[in-house]
């Protein structure tokens, strides 16, 4: 997706791989940027495209659309925090739920 974290992580790294892979996507196929996710995924059903996106939103799209699936392991793995009011009184319980 155009401007987004996955972009800018394929455009700043500095692992071969992944910045050959940014040269095909960028330079030699610069139509392979979508706009959004909803494109990315509407490309990925029509069929030859892969789309790189958020671990946790692709196996949730694995789940509601049977159309696709996702493969090899996640090759940027980040954990999330959930932002909560200082002070807040469900902070401890939400914290041992996670």
């Amino acid at each position: 997706v155009k401007d987004s974290g996955i972009m800018s992580f394929f455009k700043n790294t500095n692992i071969e791989h992944f910045a050959k892979m940014w040269s095909q996507m960028s330079e030699i196929d610069p139509d392979s940027m979508v706009d959004n996710t909803t494109e990315g995924y509407r490309r990925v059903r029509d069929g030859d495209y892969a789309f790189f996106w958020d671990t946790t939103v692709n196996k949730y799209q694995t789940i509601i659309d049977c159309d696709v699936m996702e493969i090899g392991p996640a090759f940027d793995p980040k954990g999330f925090g959930i932002g909560v009011p200082p002070g807040a009184t469900y902070r401890e319980e939400l914290s041992m739920a996670i």
